[in-house]
């Protein structure tokens, strides 16, 4: 059954514009609705990132606040570090001479005395020295030069250099008789000395009480 529209042209046209005008009012409003949404769900979020931001510069004005009250004690951390990096490097390789010339006392024996004694010890070669391990080498030497009466305190003495602890390889380079069959005897030696010969601040450790030997 067929349907003939008997409105006027011109009312017709009238309804299709209303229906179109409705529909873009509908979708104008679904558009504004969406955008109200859209700027109250980044305000939340932006008050949110604001909060957390008065948050955080609160935190980092109360560790500003403790770091002001700690300097002090920074100051005198680096001043501490300062002195014993200084005290370390003024004891580094040090040696207990005063030790060394007992050492050499109770090694010489009688009829014969010393004119003079030299003693080196390489920085480089005692650098090497770790704390808590063996000797590791030759770090120094120490020269002699005296007069002996006879050869036999002569040999006393050359055994009795290495018997020191840190001494070694004691060595008679030149022996010279004063006069003929006088058996005074002018003579150079020498003994090499050791890691060991270092006191236990040469070494890097804290000594307890004395230079030691």
């Amino acid at each position: 059954m067929s349907q003939v529209n008997l409105l006027p042209p011109e009312i017709r046209e009238a309804l299709k514009s209303r229906r179109l005008a409705v529909l873009v009012g509908m979708a104008g409003a679904a558009v504004l609705a969406l955008l109200i949404l859209l700027y109250f769900v980044f305000s939340a979020s932006v008050a949110s990132v604001r909060q957390d931001i008065a948050a955080q510069e609160s935190i980092n004005a109360d560790l500003e606040g403790r770091r002001a009250e700690l300097l002090p004690f920074e100051d005198l951390q680096n001043r501490l570090d300062a002195v014993q990096t200084l005290i370390g490097t003024a004891l580094q390789n040090e040696v207990a001479w005063s030790g060394i010339l007992s050492d050499v006392q109770f090694a010489l024996p009688g009829q014969m005395f010393l004119t003079s004694l030299t003693g080196d010890v390489s920085s480089e070669a005692a650098a090497e020295v770790v704390v808590g391990t063996p000797d590791t080498g030759v770090i120094g030497s120490l020269t002699f030069t005296g007069t002996s009466a006879g050869t036999s305190p002569l040999a006393r003495w050359l055994g009795r250099l290495v018997e020191v602890r840190g001494w070694e390889n004691s060595w008679l380079s030149t022996v010279t008789e004063t006069a003929e069959l006088s058996r005074i005897y002018d003579f150079t030696s020498s003994v090499d000395l050791t890691n060991d010969v270092l006191t236990e601040r040469g070494r890097g450790a804290p000594e307890e009480t004395g230079l030691g030997t």
